[in-house]
């Protein structure tokens, strides 16, 4: 459901918050693997992803996983692609 993905969603976020980013990233993989058609939420967990990347120096990684959700996430006008783009060019 929407409500399940967002909350998905918001323990990644309270996760990566708090430092455990071994934990959140775990549960990005797993929100990924759930099937879930709630792709905004998904590709919000993705761009914590790439922020826990960045986070460890891996720029080449952060920068590859905001690009994923530029270059494959649809709608274009919710404020996601623009968020990924936004951290690609802080990284610049």
């Amino acid at each position: 459901s929407a409500e399940g993905a967002e909350a998905a969603y918001r323990v990644i976020e309270m996760e990566y918050r708090v430092g455990r980013t071994d934990v959140a990233e775990e549960a990005v993989y797993a929100l990924a693997d759930s099937q879930t058609t709630h792709s905004y939420w998904v590709a919000k967990a993705f761009i914590t992803l790439g922020d826990i990347y960045r986070d460890k120096g891996d720029d080449f990684q952060a920068r590859a996983t905001y690009r994923s959700v530029v270059d494959g996430y649809s709608p274009a006008d919710d404020g996601i692609v623009e968020e990924a783009k936004l951290k690609i060019a802080k990284m610049n």
